[in-house]
């Protein structure tokens, strides 16, 4: 009997010592993609909104996280990435105390493209500024990286980009 239990014991250590943990299990094969889109106009005859079709070699899956950044400023050479969707910007335009005007960007997405839009009181009436020459960017992040603790932080994008090891200075 002690001879069996023995080597029950034997293979059961050898069983424990052959498994592995994935606790630190880095992928380094799966990336997200980034799209940058450049010059969007958003007017009355988009209905202050663009679509973006993801390229048909580009698969989405259920899971995937999708993240839309504008870039909002470039100080001293350094671009300024806001993450979508923005803060509401209020417009008091006469100085009395009552909004006059709002926008706020925002986006949605389905398997296939990527929406981005306005949201006014008064979409036509806001300045060229918030409406043209707009710049976005759309990162992809795969499930299985939701899935690892790597402690992102997808308001900055620089962060998003060095945990996915995309090219910040370059876009596909």
């Amino acid at each position: 009997m002690m001879k069996k239990f023995g080597i029950l014991l034997l293979g059961l250590s050898f069983f424990i010592t052959s498994c592995s943990s994935d606790d630190d299990f880095e992928d380094t094969d799966t990336i997200g993609n980034n799209f940058l889109i450049e010059n969007v106009e958003f007017n009355e005859s988009n209905n202050f909104a663009i679509g973006f079709p993801l390229p048909t070699d580009f698969e989405l899956i259920a899971g995937d996280v999708v993240l839309v950044y504008r870039l909002e400023n470039v100080v001293n050479g350094d671009e300024v990435w806001e993450p979508l969707p923005t803060a509401m910007f209020n417009f008091d335009e006469n100085n009395d105390g009552i909004i006059d005007n709002s926008l706020q960007y925002r986006f949605n997405y389905t398997f296939r493209d990527v929406d981005i839009l306005i949201e006014s009181l008064d979409p036509s009436a806001l300045s060229a500024e918030f409406t043209r020459n707009q710049v976005f960017q759309i990162v992809t992040v795969p499930a299985n990286i939701i899935s690892q603790d790597l402690d992102i932080d997808f308001s900055d994008i620089k962060d998003v980009y060095n945990k996915l090891h995309l090219n910040i200075n370059g876009f596909e």
